[in-house]
């Protein structure tokens, strides 16, 4: 059953709605209590007492009882700005049904029967600047849309090299466009040697030269390079960033696929990033952002510290206190050679791309 005239809110305000598709989506609909499988439901139901009024939809499920109730297709937003107001009023709820980076770990380890996995970390890089690919689904970043937050929510603790060298990848080998005395990256790559399984690196060419002199069976490569970042921070130019998304696509993670399969390796390639990026206005790319000056916070769209800073949502995250934004507020605003920020919480900053390609 398509959604058809009825509509989503409508449908899900008549009977529970079985879906198809990302449950974070799910995160516009206002008043869904999510429930996992069918199976969870029919007992519920099944159950003689009495059942909360509240919409329902059910996720993770497979298509064997379907025909009980409709089933609708769950899509990317059209509206990013409502969607990203829903998300921050809901984001408690939201970050506990959909899928984040404190999952990926997780999910790299269930996959384990291959040659070599490559995980490859992108500083700044969102969901909605990437094209339509059936590699890609979003990620939720939990927390802050920080650099400092998300690489650490990817990697996990214990990090995700020692749990793999757990489940036989014995061999290790990073790269990273960050300086090793980078206390960020030495948290990242915890568990590689730093003199010989760990190399700094300029150009993406170099990883393609390097591993293709390596042995990479039951290998886990892990790499940090840049993406949108830099060139959201500080550019003379506006960027280019359809050229910048489709290099890391298909230059890189394409040129690690011809790896691969050149030296005739079964392996999992990874991709995901820390934080997407907000970006200002220009033609094609609406964005109204709104000060809220504040002079104690040194970042656009998040505060470090205790004090209770209006507006703003609370987190904890390793060991610091955080109080960030909605969109589209700001507390200082954007430089002429800054294009774009990130901290807060929005469509473009907390959902990203989460890559999955299996080589075989």
């Amino acid at each position: 059953m398509k959604q058809g005239e009825l509509g989503v809110h409508k449908l899900l305000d008549r009977i529970p709605v079985v879906c198809n598709g990302p449950p974070l989506w799910l995160a516009e609909y206002s008043n869904v209590r999510i429930v996992s499988g069918m199976s969870t439901l029919a007992r519920e139901m099944d159950t003689p007492k009495p059942m909360d009024l509240t919409r329902i939809a059910v996720v993770e499920d497979s298509q064997q009882q379907f025909h009980r109730f409709p089933v609708i297709s769950l899509v990317s937003p059209e509206d990013k700005e409502a969607f990203s107001i829903a998300l921050f009023e809901r984001y408690e709820q939201v970050e506990s049904y959909a899928f984040s980076q404190v999952r990926i770990a997780e999910e790299i380890l269930s996959d384990t029967v291959i040659d070599t996995i490559i995980l490859m970390l992108v500083d700044g890089l969102s969901y909605d600047d990437c094209p339509k690919n059936p590699f890609i689904q979003p990620c939720l970043v939990n927390g802050p849309t920080i650099t400092r937050v998300g690489f650490r929510n990817i990697v996990g603790r214990p990090p995700l090299a020692v749990r793999l060298y757990r489940a036989g990848f014995k061999r290790r080998r990073g790269f990273s466009y960050w300086d090793r005395k980078n206390e960020l990256t030495n948290e990242l790559f915890a568990g590689f040697d730093p003199a010989s399984q760990v190399t700094r690196v300029v150009e993406f060419d170099q990883i393609y030269r390097e591993l293709a002199d390596e042995t990479l069976h039951k290998t886990f490569v892990q790499i940090v390079t840049a993406g949108l970042d830099t060139v959201a921070h500080i550019s003379r130019e506006r960027p280019l960033v359809g050229a910048l998304v489709r290099r890391i696509l298909e230059e890189y993670v394409g040129g690690l696929q011809e790896l691969l399969l050149e030296k005739g390796l079964s392996g999992i390639i990874y991709m995901v990033s820390d934080h997407g990026i907000l970006w200002k206005d220009w033609p094609g790319q609406p964005c109204s952002l709104r000060l809220i000056p504040d002079a104690k916070a040194t970042s656009h769209r998040y505060s470090v510290g205790t004090r209770i800073v209006p507006h703003t949502r609370r987190f904890t995250a390793y060991g610091q206190e955080f109080a960030v934004l909605p969109y589209p507020l700001v507390f200082r605003g954007l430089r002429r050679n800054e294009w774009g920020t990130h901290g807060g919480i929005s469509y473009y900053e907390s959902v990203v791309p989460f890559l999955k390609m299996e080589v075989l």
